[in-house]
């Protein structure tokens, strides 16, 4: 718990309201589960702009979908939105997009038409059902990260505040001077 704190403690304890950075959260999880493989970042990073929210936060949960997880997160996505489009099969869309993956990972970072061009040739009968079921899990998984996400930011603060007055009564305690009762002085 404690290594989730530090890692956690810049992105909680900066400026920003709680609902600032559960906003970016919940805008860094809608932008993770769509099909914007290359462009994550920069999308939620301005996404996050536009809506003032967190960008430090928005940009956390894009991590989510890196090379290792890209086919399951996108195979679950697309079924979800095969459900309301229709599609080709599942084992179909996988196959694409583990080839598609691979080829990505040979291009530079910053060429992205050649990355959009690879995007395109899975098709529209992919990307049109990924796209919806990665909106639909992106926000259901937002709803969810939101209240969360106020929830711990605030009691991370208010459990900070705790232990800061904790601390600053017990240094003042130590180095208080002693109160000594005042005596007459005499008269001469």
């Amino acid at each position: 718990m404690l290594r989730w704190r530090k890692w956690l403690k810049p992105f909680v304890s900066k400026h920003g309201s709680p609902e600032a950075i559960a906003r970016g959260v919940a805008i860094g999880m809608v932008v993770a589960f769509s099909p914007t493989i290359g462009i994550q970042l920069v999308l939620a990073y301005f996404i996050a702009t536009l809506c003032k929210a967190s960008r430090a936060a928005a940009l956390i949960p894009v991590w989510i979908t890196m090379p290792m997880t890209i086919p399951p997160i996108y195979a679950f996505t697309y079924t979800i939105g095969r459900w309301f489009v229709g599609g080709p099969s599942v084992s179909e869309v996988r196959r694409q997009l583990i080839r598609l993956v691979r080829r990505m990972d040979g291009y530079d970072a910053f060429d992205l038409p050649a990355k959009l061009r690879l995007a395109m040739e899975i098709g529209q009968e992919v990307l049109v059902p990924m796209f919806i079921g990665g909106l639909l899990v992106g926000f259901a998984c937002a709803a969810i990260a939101y209240p969360l996400v106020v929830w711990g930011v605030r009691r991370f603060r208010a459990f900070r505040n705790r232990t800061r007055a904790d601390r600053r009564r017990r240094f003042h305690f130590r180095f208080k001077r002693p109160h000594l009762p005042r005596t007459p002085a005499p008269e001469i």
